[in-house]
């Protein structure tokens, strides 16, 4: 409780939640031209 009531849980889950998105982030970076070919969507023109 007494960390409560200085602050330090919510200061640590905010630096808990910015590393895990930072984390995300670089791997998001590192894997983006292999999920591009899975994820890419090709339009189709439809003609009439």
């Amino acid at each position: 409780m007494r960390f409560m009531e200085v602050g330090l849980l919510r200061n640590s889950s905010g630096k808990v939640y910015q590393t895990v998105k930072a984390y995300i982030t670089g791997l998001s970076v590192d894997y983006r031209d292999p999920s591009l070919k899975i994820f890419s969507r090709k339009e189709e023109t439809v003609r009439e």
